[in-house]
């Protein structure tokens, strides 16, 4: 299976930025479509990509405030 791991200093705090990685609206942004999965581990969910495109979600860890950890995948 192939990985991308991607870390990011945000200038901002700690509260501010797991905000922006877990809200859906936020995390959309980051991810150029609107998403739908609550951040807790073993969650699934949907990225739709503002071409239309669809992805799965699974969220596989979350280290509150710290971490999160997902899986993403085209159906097809």
């Amino acid at each position: 299976m192939d990985r991308i791991e991607r870390s990011v200093t945000l200038p901002t705090g700690t509260e501010e930025a797991w905000d922006l990685l877990t809200r859906p609206d936020d995390l959309g942004q980051w991810l150029g479509g609107e998403v739908s999965f609550d951040a807790v581990p073993g969650s699934i969910g949907e990225l739709v990509e503002t071409d239309g495109g669809r992805r799965r979600v699974a969220v596989d860890d979350v280290e509150l405030g710290a971490r999160i950890t997902w899986r993403w995948w085209h159906d097809d």
